[in-house]
């Protein structure tokens, strides 16, 4: 899946390629300047999802902005409180 960003800046960070499970998936993400890159391998039947099968394997959205942004903050030792939701940075530059 590629995750394209809907924002007019999109987070300028990049992220080296690793892996997470995600119920009975292996997932294998990357991230660089407006584009999220993700794979997913294996899992039950019921959870899979074929890119032949999706109406639009390319998505536009702020998700692949918003991960990139949690990841930073967790590399950075910041864990923000339960349920909060911090607001998606819209890149560096002012408008």
């Amino acid at each position: 899946m590629v995750i394209l960003s809907a924002l007019e800046h999109p987070v300028l960070a990049m992220s080296l390629p690793f892996s997470y499970r995600e119920n009975s998936h292996h997932c294998y993400r990357f991230h660089i300047p407006g584009v999220t890159f993700v794979a997913t391998v294996g899992g039950r039947e019921e959870d899979r999802v074929s890119v032949l099968q999706a109406p639009h394997p390319i998505l536009i959205g702020t998700m692949g902005d918003k991960r990139a942004q949690d990841e930073m903050m967790l590399l950075l030792g910041k864990t923000p409180p339960r349920g909060f939701e911090a607001p998606l940075v819209d890149g560096t530059e002012k408008v």
